[in-house]
């Protein structure tokens, strides 16, 4: 009787000259990622699906037939044994250079991108590609976190970059904001900003939008913590229910404290 032969679906791959194992489908930056091998990213979270919208991870692959081109390592999936990935070749470089000039051809009041582009010998073009809202270099990350990770949808991100027709790729509804902060807390250059005061939370986007929205006080020490909108995705989220939801983190861990050490006493 012949036995069902059993059939490895793994790759190997070589991440600059470091081989891996990975399954077909697995992305360049995740396998980069799984062996320690930095790629500069931008607009990636691991939450939102990758956008390739900046473009500062390419890198370089080379072909089972010697065949090489640069891509951005955040959507590229790896598919054929043998794959070889060079993150610091010349044309690695070069590709993550001309996507930087490309984020900064809109000029966002960033110092640190300037910072490096200095470092990186970048040109910066004289004419923008189109209108970005100051600081911001339009990786449309804090769109594709309100709607596809928390499925709220405050912000939306239309297009890439405009030929100069003046409108703004993202538009963000105040109204619709539940005051999570999850969108300043991914954007990569801080130009959107969270701040708490009074039992309020102040949401600030691109220093052109703004919303103030109340806060929920801890059921146990009575401070203000979190939006009640957030906690009731949170809930949803949980299927209905959460255990503590109503408490801050701080009182959240002490009962934890104290469960343990009934536990261990009893």
């Amino acid at each position: 009787m012949l036995r069902r032969r059993e059939v490895n679906v793994a790759l190997t791959i070589a991440i600059d000259g470091q081989e891996i194992q990975v399954e077909p489908g697995t992305t360049i930056l995740q396998a980069a990622e799984s062996l320690g091998i930095h790629i500069p990213t931008l607009c990636h979270h691991g939450g939102a699906r990758p956008y390739r919208a900046c473009q500062i991870c390419r890198v370089e692959t080379e072909d089972e037939g010697g065949r090489r081109r640069v891509v951005p390592a955040c959507t590229m999936p790896l598919r054929r044994e043998g794959q070889r990935v060079f993150t610091q070749s010349q044309a690695a470089l070069e590709g993550q250079k001309e996507a930087l000039q490309s984020l900064l051809a809109s000029h966002p009041q960033v110092d640190w991108l300037w910072e490096m582009a200095e470092e990186l010998s970048v040109v910066i073009p004289e004419s923008p590609l189109g209108p970005a809202p100051e600081g911001c270099i339009l990786c449309g990350l804090c769109a594709r976190t309100c709607s596809q990770v928390l499925g709220i949808g405050a912000i939306t991100y239309t297009r890439r970059r405009a030929s100069g027709d003046g409108e703004l790729p993202l538009q963000v509804k105040p109204s619709a904001c539940i005051g999570c902060g999850a969108c300043a807390a991914v954007c990569p250059t801080g130009v959107i900003k969270k701040s708490d005061r009074d039992g309020w939370r102040q949401m600030e986007w691109w220093g052109m939008e703004r919303a103030e929205i109340k806060l929920q006080r801890c059921a146990g020490c009575g401070e203000y913590f979190a939006s009640p909108g957030a906690l009731t995705q949170v809930r949803e989220r949980a299927g209905g229910s959460l255990p503590m939801s109503d408490f801050c983190p701080t009182c959240r861990a002490l009962a934890a404290r104290q469960r343990l050490a009934l536990e261990i006493c009893t």
